[in-house]
């Protein structure tokens, strides 16, 4: 490697000649690429380094530590998964559609979701998703305090069940673990575990995808019963099935 090559990796440029130098937008892309389950590297300078063809040291331009790097490539997860999002006029279609790409969106960077799923970036993709799902509950029928109140409740169980999802992607033991549940609800005493035993075989035959969808569905029915509450009558999409839309 050339000094000239050294010298544009430490100011953050790619070692090629006549490629212009790094942004921070270009930075965080960057990552969002190379933590994707498809090349599934993990999110250090070292690795974010490597991937853009540049000294690590060069990238404390752009983020300032590796925990603004994580929120930043968080907030580009998101801010994917909203980007295309096109309301239909039935809130509750819409607000399931929009937690199913939040939900998406973070499997599709397992380690991230693991990681930032319990954080708040508080940057502009997170924002965007936060004003569309407001809207959405207030469409619904629900007042002011109402809405944000019902906006963290689903929106911090999908976050939830994402984090948990991932965690179960990452964890080697997760397949065995799940063996081993199955043999023993299957095994269950039907004396002292009469339920666990009768119920066993669809108890166990319960996919993850299965519990999300009836997790949205049963969220989205509580936003809808709460809003009928208030306003005394029924609001819009009464009997709504998103099953389709998880």
């Amino acid at each position: 490697r050339t000094s000239v090559d050294a010298a544009r990796q430490r100011r953050g440029r790619p070692a090629k000649s006549g490629v212009p130098p790094l942004d921070r937008e270009q930075v965080i892309q960057a990552a969002v690429e190379m933590t994707s389950r498809e090349q599934s590297q993990p999110l250090t300078f070292r690795a974010l380094g490597r991937h853009l063809g540049v000294d690590p040291a060069a990238l404390y331009r752009y983020v300032s530590s590796k925990d603004e790097l994580l929120l930043a490539v968080a907030d580009g997860i998101i801010g994917k998964a909203v980007e295309g999002f096109v309301q239909t006029g039935s809130w509750r279609e819409d607000l399931a559609e929009l937690l199913s790409r939040l939900h998406w969106g973070y499997l599709g960077h397992p380690e991230v979701a693991v990681a930032a799923a319990a954080r708040i970036t508080r940057l502009p993709g997170e924002m965007r998703f936060a004003e569309i799902a407001l809207g959405l509950l207030k469409e619904a029928g629900l007042a002011d305090p109402e809405a944000a109140v019902m906006y963290r409740a689903v929106a911090d169980t999908v976050l939830a069940w994402t984090g948990f999802r991932a965690g179960l992607e990452l964890n080697a033991a997760a397949e065995s673990d799940h063996k081993a549940w199955e043999e023993a609800c299957l095994e269950a005493d039907p004396v002292r575990f009469p339920n666990v035993a009768r119920l066993a075989s669809p108890l166990t035959a319960v996919t993850l995808q299965q519990g999300f969808r009836q997790t949205l569905d049963l969220l989205l029915a509580a936003v809808q019963s709460r809003a009928e509450e208030l306003s005394g009558g029924e609001c819009p999409d009464k009997g709504l099935i998103v099953h389709k839309l998880a």
